[in-house]
Parts: structure tokens; C-alpha cells; sequence
């Protein structure tokens, strides 16, 4: 027998390929759904629907794929083999969505499940074509069947694969839905291969001719076949319309569980910045009170209720007005809060330091006010915040520290600062109202007394008591100063001169009969006082307070405790007012170096004795370039207690001459410096010297300090000292005027100086008068004994010279010598003259 002639109804082919794509697209939404539930009995659901439907769509591709093949005889289907084939198709498909559907694919995972799934699709397929009741045998090509079961397998791995990733929509090449349908018909052309490449693996031999039907099929079968089809297309449609609405609900449902977890969490990051704006609020040390538009209270947070005396439940919707009553710091009268600015200009407004009433004790509090408008996102105004902060600390620290900076710190009365400040109102009103006031300026007597026995706390405890008591002597409208040290000034407000004088004399008396005990010793103090009357200067301030001053150093000169009324036509406070320019202009020069160095040089007389040298001098040179001799000014510097400043003012400048000089090569010379009695009690003063002998480099043997016998003697412990620690170092001293003070060659002993300067009273009639030769000759003897050289002052003719050689001087200095010339103006011509006179002695240094 021969093989029966097969073929295919193309019909029901194509209706086979569209149950197959559309069942590949139905597992494939089915999938999606799965993963998106995840787990649970939802997701478990959606599962076993997916493998029903989608093992149904396979294997009824498969029965029209087995209904189109056209054999030209009658074909049975065997029921049990066919439900079989049906079973095996859902476990396959349940199976492809269980795996698609997992979190993890991996690549082992894939290639095992497909074996499985394409083995499934395969025992699926000839199940059913074992299921075919016909008289005919088959016979199976192996190639062919191992190519169709090959094609199951790899057609089942690539649809696991791209079920699994489309699903988790990875692919964004394309649309999702082009991407999905594009893989729908892959996979549809894939189940269609591998299923009519198994058909193509069997041939059928007829058992009988007689069981062929004339004209092809039988009619039954292709019927069967479009109303299985047409079952499955509105099934798969249906399935699909159901996945399409249950995702449109599951995404309108998750569109509303976001929209209310935003709203949630919305509301709950409303709810917590609420909470920390209340916090905050309730937790700053300012006041904080909101409004509604009709400026009516909202909320208070604590520091207000604290500050303003209403407890929160309270003042709820009370006009803020009534809530705070302010009043003005200074004037006292009640202050409107600055509503109307807020509300109707739209502004912040501020009222810096006003008092609070606090409604609850009605005590003040100070406080810096601000209100502001609240507005919202549309820039509308809402209410209002009124913010208050307690400044009471800040201003009690203002006010003590204006305090400090008017006031003495030890005895609380004024400074010099607010004096002064006082003092130029006073001549203010003096010349703009004509009111008439006094000024007393006065220092204490033997203050100094009280320091050095008792110590400066003593010091302190007088003038603390002495303040006390100054008040008691004036007025309540007088300005009392401490203007530095024991040192005081009062300004006397409206008060012509006979009352200034009474009241002057007040003061005096007062404390001349004060007494003050300290540590079991009881002092009596006094005052000296200047007195002047403040409309005789005009607006001079200069002048009024040198007036003053030089009035109280006449009370000081006049005997101590007593009241000088200033007059201008007076000689001896014309003179104390020369004294008190001249304090200025020393002042001046010595901030401005005014001063000028001159020298006069010292001769050597007798050949072996040291080089000369010569003596620094001091002049003063005013801004028109005039000339003023020491005497002009010394009284005056000593009197004010410039000298130590004007002996510093000389020692540097004369070091930095000899620094020049050394610099410039120059043979330097040996310079006589002469030191006050002030500064020989000036501590500072030999640590001055050493600092600036290292910083010049200058050689200290050409240095000399002369000290005048009567200073050497006052401050002979002091003396001792500082010419002990100089010598030391190469300095060498001079003895001055040696002979016209408290003159003992005893000191001589106790001093180790250098020279001996003989005063130049015992010169000048020397060759006439025979106790000034033996003067001379003794202190000549006495020097050459103790190793002394001595220096004759006041040489002024040549036979003084040579009776002075004849005696045995060593030095001579005066006009016959040289005349003092500016430092170093003519100091080699000087030099030459000495060599003259002296052929046999050494060149100065």
C-alpha cells in the first residue's frame, strides 16, 4: 500500500497561528499581572488563570493545527489521550508562569526550565496526535521529531526569557506594547513551527482503500475546528479585557494609594514642621504673638504669656493692644503698637526700648519691639506676628558701662572724660545764656605721705573716704571729677565768684579738719586749690584750665592748704602761667625733637694725662628757629618732673651721634652727659642706658655721666648704685660743682667716680685770692691721692691756665678753651685750638 496524500485547510492553519499569538500575548499580560502582585493569594489567582487560559490557547492551537490536516479519511479522537494533551499543556503553561514570574532568572535556571517546558509542549503535541483514531498506521521520521522537540525546547527558553524580562518591562527600545506584540508573534510563530514540524515528522499508510471519503474532509471537522477557534479568541479576548480593566483598576487603585500616601505623608510633614515651628516658637527666648487680620491674638508662646502676664487661653482672641501696654522708656506715656503699619502699609515696623506692663504684678520689663505682616504663597496678608525681646540685661549693661566710661572706677565720682564734656556746656551756657559758673581745681596736701608709709591701698581707702566727704561740700547740681591721681576738679554750676569762694573755702576747711586712720596711724591731710571764675575766658578751654592750674601751684607755693583766686594781673601767677607754657612747649620738643645737642670742650693740661673730651649741652629751638639757654626751661622741666624724660631724650640722641660716627670711621669723641637728681632716682634709667648701648653698639668708655655734688649727696645710696652697675660696664663719671654744695672729700670715698669738677666760683678770682688757691690746691691733692683727675670750670684767661698747671689740674673748660658750639659742628676746630694750647697732651677721642 501506499502512504496517504496529506495536506493542510490554510483557513484553519492561519486561525491556528492567531489563537497561538494571541495566547502568547495573553501569557505574556498574565505574566506582567503575576509580578506586579507579587505574592499572595491575589497574585496565586492570577497564576492559575493565566496557566488555564494559556495551556487552553496552546493546546487549541494544537487541535486546529490537528483538525487542518487533511488525511481524505474519518479520524476519531480518543477522549482520554485528548483531555491528557489538554492537562499537560496547562502543567507546562502553569509551570512557564510559575518560572517567568520568579525574582531571579539566572542562565542555568533558564536552559532546566526550558528542557522541562519544551518537553512538556512536545508530550503535549503528540499526545494529541496520539489521541487521532484512524485506519491508518503512522510512521515517524526521527530527524524530523528530534528537529520538532529541539524547536519546543528553544522555543520554551526564549519565551521563559523574554515572558521573565518583559514582565519587569527592562526594554525600553521600544514602546511596551510594540515590544509585547512583536514577541507575542515570535512566540506564536515559534509554537506553530515546532507543532507543524511534528506534524511533518508522521506519515499515515491506509489500512483499506474503502475508508477514504470522496472529495477531501469531513465538513464536521472543519467546523469543529472554527468553533474551537472562535471559542478561544473570545475566551483569550475576554481574558485579555479582563487583565486590561483589572490593570486600569489596579493602576487607578495604586494612583490612589500613592495620592494618599502623599497626602499622608503630606499631611504628616505638615503635621511634624507644626510641631517644630511650635516648638520652636515655644522654646526661643523672644516673645512671639500671632494675629488674624484683625490683629486679635492666635497664639502666645510661653516667653510672651511670661513676659506680657496672660496665659495663653486667656488673651485667644483679645485685641493685641490689650495684650501688651506699652509705655515710652523715657517720657513715661503709653506707646500705640504699630497695627496700623502692618495692616495698611503692609510693612514691619519697629519700637526699639519701651517698657512692658506685665498684667500679672504690673512690673516693667524692657523690651525691642517688632511687628511684621504674615502673608501666603499667593503674597496675601493673613494676619500679623508681633515679637518682642527682653533687652532689660542689655540695658543695665549699657548703663553700667556708660557708668565706667563717666565715672572714676575707685571713687565713683566723674572722669576726666565727662569733665571735660561738662566743662565745655558750662562755657556753652556761659556764653549763650549768660549764666555764670566757677571752676576749683585742687590736689592734696602730704597725699604722698599717706602712699609711702601706708601703701597704695591706703592711698586708695583716703581718696575713697575723700570722696564721700567731697560730696557733703557742694551742691547737687556741681560737677565733682577725679581728674587723675589726688588730683580733683569741681565745675560749679550758677554760682558768681563770692559764692564759689565760700564754697571753695568749704571744701577746704572740711578737709583740713578730716582725719584719716589707717592701721593705728592717723593722718591729717589738706588741699591747695585754684579758684576762677569760668565766663572771664570765653570759649578758651586752653587757657581756663592752665589759669586754674597755675592758680593751684600758687596755693601750693604760698604755704599748701589755701585757696588762690585767679588773676591774670597777678606777677607771681603771670609767672606760674610762664612756667606752665614752657611745661607745654618741653612737651612738644621732646615729641617733636625741638631740643638741640651742643658741646663745650675739656682740655687736657698736662702732658700724660687722658685724651679730652668735651661736655654735651642743651638748647631749645622754637618753631621760628630762636635759641633758648637751659635756664629758660630746667626750672620748669624740674618743677613738672620732665628732667628724667629730657635726660633720656639726651643720652639716645648723643648714642646715636657716636653710632654715626663709628659707622662713618670717624675718631669718636668722648661725650660728658649731665644727670639730673630726678633721674638718678629713676629706676628704669640704667636698664635704659644698657639696652641702648647694645642696640648702637657704641663703646661705653666713651660715655661719661656727670652728677652735681648736691644731687650725688640727696640721693647718695641711688648714686652709689647706679655709678657701681655703669662702671661695670665701661662708663665713666664725673663729680659736678664740686665744692659749692654740702661739699666732704668723705663722699669721695663712697663715690667712685672719674673726675672731679671743680665749681667755677673757686676759679675766677683765683690768682687773687689765696683761700680760693688753697681750694683748689687741697682738692687737687686729695683727687691726685684717691686716683681722681680734676676738671677746673670756668677757665677764661691764659694765666688761669698756667697757675692751674702749676697746681696740677689735669682738665680745663671754659670760654678760654672753647665756647659751646653745636654737636659736631666745629668739633675739629675745637680740637685744634685744646692741641694748641696743650702741644703735649693727646688728641680728643
Amino acid at each position: 500500500m501506499h502512504d496517504l496524500h496529506t495536506a493542510y485547510n490554510m483557513p484553519l492553519v492561519g486561525l491556528s497561528f492567531v489563537v497561538a499569538t494571541m495566547a502568547s500575548f495573553t501569557a505574556l499580560e498574565l505574566a506582567r499581572r503575576v509580578s506586579e502582585h507579587g505574592a499572595g493569594r491575589r497574585a496565586d489567582l492570577w497564576l492559575i488563570t493565566g496557566a488555564i487560559i494559556m495551556g487552553l490557547g496552546i493546546w487549541s492551537m494544537h487541535f486546529i493545527g490537528m483538525l487542518a490536516f487533511e488525511t481524505g479519511m474519518r479520524i476519531h479522537y480518543a477522549t482520554g489521550l485528548t483531555v491528557l494533551s489538554m492537562a499537560v499543556a496547562i502543567a507546562a503553561s502553569g509551570f512557564a508562569l510559575h518560572i517567568a514570574t520568579r525574582s531571579q532568572l539566572g542562565a542555568r535556571r533558564l536552559v532546566i526550565s526550558g528542557l522541562l517546558m519544551g518537553g512538556g509542549i512536545a508530550s503535549m503535541h503528540y499526545i494529541g496526535m496520539a489521541a487521532m483514531i484512524m485506519p491508518a498506521r503512522p510512521h515517524y521520521d526521527p530527524f524530523i521529531l528530534g528537529l520538532s522537540i529541539v524547536i519546543a525546547v528553544v522555543a520554551a527558553t526564549a519565551a521563559l526569557w523574554m515572558t521573565y524580562h518583559l514582565s519587569r518591562k527592562h526594554a525600553q527600545m521600544l514602546p511596551p506594547m510594540r515590544l509585547r506584540l512583536a514577541a507575542s508573534l515570535a512566540m506564536g510563530i515559534a509554537i506553530c513551527g515546532m507543532h507543524y514540524t511534528g506534524m511533518a515528522a508522521v506519515e499515515y499508510t491506509p489500512l483499506a482503500t474503502n475508508t477514504l471519503i470522496p472529495g477531501g474532509n469531513d465538513l464536521n471537522r472543519f467546523w469543529l475546528a472554527v468553533a474551537l477557534g472562535s471559542i478561544m479568541v473570545i475566551l483569550l479576548a475576554a481574558t485579555l479585557l479582563i487583565v486590561l480593566v483589572e490593570t486600569r483598576l489596579a493602576d487607578h487603585e495604586r494612583a490612589e494609594r500613592a495620592l494618599k500616601n502623599r497626602f499622608e505623608n503630606t499631611s504628616r510633614a505638615l503635621h511634624h514642621e507644626q510641631i517644630r515651628g511650635q516648638v520652636t516658637l515655644d522654646a526661643i527666648a523672644d516673645g512671639v504673638i500671632t494675629t488674624d487680620l484683625d490683629g486679635r491674638v492666635i497664639h502666645l508662646n510661653p516667653m510672651a504669656e511670661q513676659m506680657s502676664g496672660w496665659s495663653a487661653e486667656t488673651a485667644l482672641s483679645r485685641p493685641v493692644a490689650e495684650i501688651l501696654s506699652i509705655l515710652h522708656e523715657t517720657t513715661r506715656r503709653p506707646v500705640t503698637l504699630p497695627m496700623d503699619a502692618v495692616f495698611d502699609e503692609h510693612r514691619t515696623s519697629r519700637l526699639p526700648s519701651v517698657n512692658l506692663i506685665n498684667a500679672a504684678d504690673q512690673s516693667e520689663i524692657a523690651v525691642d519691639l517688632m511687628a511684621s505682616p504674615i502673608r501666603d504663597d499667593d503674597d496675601s496678608l493673613i494676619g500679623a506676628v508681633v515679637v518682642f525681646r527682653d533687652i532689660s540685661q542689655r540695658q543695665e549693661l549699657t548703663r553700667k558701662l556708660n557708668y565706667q566710661a563717666r565715672h572714676d572706677a575707685l571713687t565713683g565720682l566723674y572722669n576726666r572724660t565727662e569733665f571735660d564734656e561738662r566743662l565745655r556746656e558750662a562755657i556753652r551756657s556761659c556764653q549763650e545764656e549768660e549764666r555764670e559758673h566757677a571752676l576749683v581745681y585742687f590736689d592734696l596736701d602730704h597725699f604722698k605721705l599717706v602712699n609711702d608709709t601706708g601703701g597704695h591701698i591706703a592711698g586708695d581707702e583716703l581718696l575713697k573716704q575723700l570722696s564721700l566727704l567731697l560730696r557733703s561740700c557742694f551742691r547737687e547740681a556741681d560737677a565733682i571729677a577725679r581728674l587723675g591721681g589726688d588730683e580733683f576738679g569741681v565745675i560749679m554750676r550758677d554760682c558768681p565768684p563770692v559764692m564759689a569762694r565760700r564754697l571753695a573755702e568749704k571744701l577746704r576747711e572740711t578737709v583740713e579738719h578730716f582725719r584719716f586712720t589707717w592701721k593705728d596711724r592717723t593722718y591729717s591731710i589738706g588741699i591747695s586749690a585754684g579758684l576762677v571764675s569760668i565766663n572771664a575766658f570765653g570759649s578758651d578751654v586752653t587757657r581756663l584750665l592752665s589759669a586754674v592750674d597755675a592758680a593751684c601751684y600758687l596755693a601750693k607755693d604760698n604755704g599748701r592748704n589755701r585757696i588762690e583766686i585767679y588773676d591774670e594781673k597777678a606777677e607771681l601767677l603771670a609767672s606760674r602761667g610762664q612756667e606752665m607754657e614752657w611745661a607745654h612747649r618741653i612737651r612738644e620738643a621732646l615729641d617733636n625733637d625741638h631740643f638741640v645737642l651742643y658741646c663745650q670742650h675739656i682740655s687736657a693740661l698736662n702732658p700724660g694725662s687722658q685724651p679730652a673730651h668735651c661736655e654735651v649741652l642743651l638748647r631749645y629751638r622754637d618753631e621760628h628757629g630762636q635759641i633758648s639757654p637751659p635756664m629758660s626751661f630746667i626750672p620748669t622741666a624740674e618743677r613738672y618732673f620732665l628732667m628724667p624724660a629730657i635726660d633720656r631724650w639726651v643720652i639716645r640722641n648723643v648714642l646715636d651721634l657716636l653710632s654715626r660716627q663709628r659707622e662713618q670711621d670717624d675718631t669718636p669723641h668722648t661725650y660728658s652727659i649731665n644727670l639730673s637728681g630726678q633721674s638718678l632716682g629713676d629706676a628704669g634709667l640704667i636698664d635704659y642706658i644698657t639696652e641702648r648701648l647694645g642696640e648702637t653698639g657704641v663703646d661705653p668708655g666713651c660715655l661719661c655721666f656727670e652728677i652735681t655734688e648736691t644731687a650725688a649727696i640727696t640721693n647718695l645710696g641711688h648714686a652709689r648704685e647706679f655709678i657701681r652697675k655703669l662702671k661695670a660696664l665701661g662708663v665713666r663719671f664725673s663729680l659736678d660743682d664740686f665744692g659749692s654744695g654740702m661739699s666732704s672729700f668723705a663722699y669721695l670715698k663712697d663715690l667712685p667716680v672719674d673726675y672731679i669738677k671743680i665749681d667755677g666760683c673757686f676759679i675766677r678770682d683765683l690768682l687773687d685770692d689765696s683761700l680760693d688757691h688753697a681750694i683748689v690746691t687741697s682738692i687737687c691733692d686729695i683727687g691726685r691721692v684717691l686716683g681722681i683727675k680734676t676738671v677746673a670750670e670756668y677757665v677764661e684767661t691764659e694765666s688761669v691756665i698756667e697757675r692751674l698747671r702749676e697746681i696740677g689740674i689735669d682738665y680745663a673748660q671754659g670760654f678760654w678753651i672753647g665756647k659751646p658750639q653745636p654737636i659736631p659742628e666745629n668739633s675739629q676746630a675745637a680740637a685744634a685750638k685744646t692741641a694748641a694750647l696743650a702741644p703735649a697732651a693727646a688728641q680728643p677721642t
